[in-house]
């Protein structure tokens, strides 16, 4: 059952800093490496989406109901005029879960189905899915509850921050929009942002494959940090500018608490941007249903 499961905060980010997977009952959920990292940016929106923005009829259920609910009704959601939701989300989800358990995409039809109610077929009781290593072939059923903590356990091993529903959502996104208001217009894409680290740390591309995500973005926050550390403190020490609050970036090891300066750090940021990233079209179809 599901409450066998001890989150467990300290060994999920050990994983994610070793590369090494975690056990979840009888699945082994591996952090996701830079190879996959244009799968995440194109997924990782149905992973974070608040259910507080969504419809009551959606935002009652739980996060998995919620998306394989929409996946069934197969239409957009759309509040205010923004689509808040897509079909495509569950199968977005569970291409990130298959990537995590290291089972290919082309193999994903094989490995995963769908356990719904008999009486209701939009409301789903598990995902069957069937992981096979070098030593071990395993089938889990996983219930709604241990999809949903998996979905938090693949966003902290991703560093990947979920939304905190008990958040005012309206003035959630009224905070962020102020925050993002000052923010230039950049044509984000994974090749500019892997070329980017690979030139810092004089290695090629490719080499930069095998890195867990995870440790490849606290990387790309120590270079950032570094670059405006250094250009703070010259515009600091050269009179030329003053922070009325101190300066934003006092050290090249650590950030400011986010609580003192409006500045966002490199890491909130990316997590801020995930939603922007158009989703990758290299998903598969057709996943199959069966009922219980």
């Amino acid at each position: 059952m599901a409450q066998n499961y001890r989150y467990n905060h300290a060994e999920i980010m050990r994983a994610a800093k070793s590369g090494n997977p975690i056990r979840y009952r009888s699945l082994y959920i591996y952090p996701l490496t830079v190879e996959n990292y244009e799968l995440l940016w194109g997924c990782e929106s149905a992973l974070t989406i608040r259910l507080s923005t969504l419809p009551v009829v959606y935002a009652m259920k739980s996060y998995p109901e919620a998306l394989f609910a929409i996946a069934m009704a197969g239409e957009d959601v759309v509040v205010n005029g923004e689509v808040v939701a897509s079909p495509n989300d569950w199968k977005r989800f569970i291409t990130l879960l298959c990537a995590s358990a290291h089972i290919p995409l082309e193999f994903v039809n094989n490995s995963v189905n769908f356990r719904v109610d008999n009486q209701d077929k939009t409301k789903l009781r598990a995902v069957v899915l069937r992981q096979i290593t070098e030593s071990e072939d395993n089938m889990e059923s996983l219930s709604v509850e241990d999809l949903i903590n998996l979905r938090k356990i693949i966003a902290e091993m991703n560093g990947r921050k979920l939304p905190d529903e008990s958040e005012n959502a309206e003035l959630a996104q009224a905070e962020n929009d102020i925050r993002m208001s000052g923010t230039n217009v950049l044509d984000f894409n994974v090749d500019s942002l892997l070329a980017s680290v690979a030139r810092d740390q004089r290695v090629r591309i490719r080499d930069l494959y095998d890195w867990t995500i995870y440790e490849f973005e606290l990387i790309r926050a120590a270079i950032d940090r570094e670059r405006r550390f250094t250009v703070f403190g010259i515009g600091e020490n050269s009179g030329m500018v003053k922070f009325p609050k101190g300066n934003p970036y006092p050290s090249v090891f650590f950030d400011k608490p986010a609580n003192i300066s409006a500045v966002i750090n490199a890491s909130e940021f990316t997590s801020r941007i995930s939603g922007a990233v158009q989703a990758t079209d290299k998903l598969p179809d057709n996943l199959p249903v069966i009922t219980k």
